[in-house]
């Protein structure tokens, strides 16, 4: 027999009793088949609201701000290699992609002719683009940090 007092520990039984159960252990009166408590509408359903509404937009948020800010740094980079490409002249000495240092002998618009070896002249033709660095400037002075492994003509006399 089913108990018909409200002091039952099965919720169940007293939903049926009242007529409320949706085959859900523990419905109650004004619940969903979920377990959701039901809108004002009558309706249930998860109440608007909570991180679920709030993470597509801080996630697009950070995505444009990668975005944004990949651009303006591939732009900058962009713009030093264009000006460190105008800035090459003869007796330059520069550092290859390849890593091989040597001093610029000729110029033309997209090779260059590096002296990389003082005794025997040899000399090698590269690409422009294959220019990494420019390690001291003919009249400027050291644009960048000079290689400690190679050797100047006054520390190499002495």
């Amino acid at each position: 027999m089913l108990p018909t007092t409200d002091t039952s520990p099965f919720p169940l039984t007293i939903a049926m009793q009242n007529g409320a159960s949706r085959g859900v252990i523990g419905a109650e009166e004004g619940a969903t088949s979920e377990g959701q408590p039901a809108g004002p509408d009558g309706a249930g359903g998860a109440t608007p609201g909570g991180i679920g509404t709030m993470f597509l937009p801080i996630m697009l948020g950070i995505m444009l701000l990668f975005i944004i800010t990949s651009i303006t740094s591939g732009r900058k980079q962009k713009k030093e290699r264009e000006q460190l490409m105008s800035s090459l002249g003869k007796h330059d000495k520069v550092q290859t992609t390849a890593g091989i240092i040597g001093t610029i002998v000729e110029l033309k618009d997209d090779s260059v002719l590096l002296r990389v070896d003082e005794a025997s002249n040899t000399r090698i033709r590269f690409a422009r683009s294959a220019v990494m660095s420019v390690l001291h400037s003919a009249g400027k002075g050291s644009t960048a940090e000079p290689d400690p492994l190679a050797t100047d003509d006054a520390t190499s006399a002495a």
